[in-house]
């Protein structure tokens, strides 16, 4: 599996894991998450911890999820969901269909007002 696929799966695993907690803050281990098992010391478990570690700096820049903690210590104090981290539109796809939506009738409004304009002046 790819690491930009890990690094979405860690995203997801953690976004989920603090809405069934929302809004309490808790206090998050790495290993608790359940994206690797901690009992191994082998090169991919220090690659999945790294990217885990990503997955939590990169949420917390974007204003989705807020901790007391230094980036990199673990465990992960005071962690909770942001406003905007549960209010979020959970599918992407969802996003395209609004906007495509939007331009659909946008487009339809335009080609109907020059049609009339159209009429009205020849």
């Amino acid at each position: 599996m790819s690491g930009r696929k890990l690094f979405f799966d860690a995203e997801k695993l953690i976004l989920k894991t603090l809405e069934e907690t929302y809004p309490r803050k808790i206090t998050l281990d790495d290993a608790d998450i359940g994206f690797f098992n901690n009992n191994d010391l082998n090169e991919q478990t220090f690659d999945l911890r790294e990217i885990l570690n990503d997955a939590f700096s990169h949420l917390k820049e974007k204003g989705l999820i807020e901790y007391t903690s230094k980036d990199d210590s673990r465990p992960r104090c005071e962690i909770k969901l942001t406003p905007s981290g549960i209010s979020r539109i959970k599918n992407p796809i969802e996003v395209y269909k609004s906007d495509g939506i939007k331009s659909a009738i946008s487009a339809l409004f335009n080609a109907l007002a020059r049609f009339v304009e159209n009429k009205l002046t020849s």
